[in-house]
């Protein structure tokens, strides 16, 4: 699943994150189905291969109604599902019933984004990725598939109760599924993709401090001080407007270290006619070999570009 998610050649792939979508090889497909038949599909996806219980989506989608009356509408919609997927060609993913229980069986060209970023989160969990080290390949690839999207909302425009608990859940894994991908970028010395994705998380979750500080990092390391210096200022004042507090310590400590270097680098610039100049050749030399020093440092001891900077 993973290598048909990496490589784009899937037959059949389950969009759940945004809005729901069904592509094929081919390209998009149009399932055209009522919401709750939608949302019957969208769960068995998301549970691929594994024994879904009846009595489960009865209380799900129609928790109000007699037994009886909801088993006959699961039982339309599963034959709407299987209609559609066979008029629309999707031959690797079927629906098996036994008895009570029902299953979306797949195989590994089928992908499905939701379930798919699960399981690299998890995988990165039971043995993270080594400080300094790149994702790996198929990793990275899936993860930029799934998550360079704007709309990434589990199931948007969805309500029902099952997807908002869902959706929480997702939340979490949307998240550290950014926070790798802004680490990986920023190891490869690509900052401003790497800024596109903190910037994400942030608007995502804008208390997220950690996130702040990288962002921040990021700024700086990109040439942007100034917009280093805006992103703390606009961090503190949201802080002080919606919580009634200050920005963590360190957070503080990175922000006046970013002030006295700015300090530093304008006090020793040259000024003509009473306006700030360029630095000169021997501070541009000296400027060069530092950042040459710290990416040696990068190489060398393989650790994370953000505690290089904190040395």
């Amino acid at each position: 699943m993973f290598d048909a998610c990496a490589s784009g050649r899937w037959s059949v792939y389950f969009r759940l994150i945004g809005s729901f979508a069904v592509e094929s090889a081919a390209g998009p497909v149009e399932l055209r189905l009522s919401d709750p038949t939608q949302e019957i599909l969208a769960y068995l996806a998301l549970n691929a291969n594994r024994d879904v219980r009846r009595s489960r989506l009865l209380m799900m989608l129609w928790p109000d109604r007699a037994e009886a009356s909801a088993r006959a509408l699961l039982n339309t919609a599963l034959w709407r599902i299987k209609k559609r997927i066979g008029a629309v060609g999707l031959s690797t993913a079927t629906i098996v019933g036994r008895g009570e229980m029902l299953r979306l069986e797949t195989d590994e060209s089928t992908v499905v984004d939701a379930a798919i970023l699960e399981e690299i989160v998890h995988a990165i969990c039971r043995k993270p990725v080594e400080p300094g080290i790149p994702l790996p390949a198929e990793f990275r690839d899936c993860l930029m598939r799934i998550l360079d999207t704007e709309g990434i909302e589990f199931l948007e425009g969805c309500a029902s109760e099952w997807v908002l608990v869902e959706r929480e859940r997702q939340f979490n894994f949307q998240i550290r599924g950014l926070s790798l991908l802004m680490q990986d970028r920023a190891l490869a010395g690509h900052f401003e993709e790497a800024l596109e994705f903190g910037r994400k998380i942030l608007r995502m979750d804008p208390m997220r401090e950690s996130v702040q500080r990288q962002v921040i990092w990021l700024y700086v390391l990109s040439g942007q001080s100034c917009a280093a210096i805006r992103q703390y200022r606009g961090f503190a004042r949201l802080l002080a407007e919606e919580a009634g507090i200050a920005p963590m310590p360190e957070t503080q400590a990175l922000y006046q270290h970013i002030l006295a270097s700015s300090a530093a680098s304008a006090k020793a610039a040259p000024v003509d006619g009473g306006l700030q100049g360029s630095m000169s050749r021997r501070e541009a030399d000296a400027e060069a070999r530092r950042l040459e020093h710290l990416f040696a440092q990068l190489a060398s001891h393989r650790q994370s570009i953000y505690a290089a900077l904190a040395e």
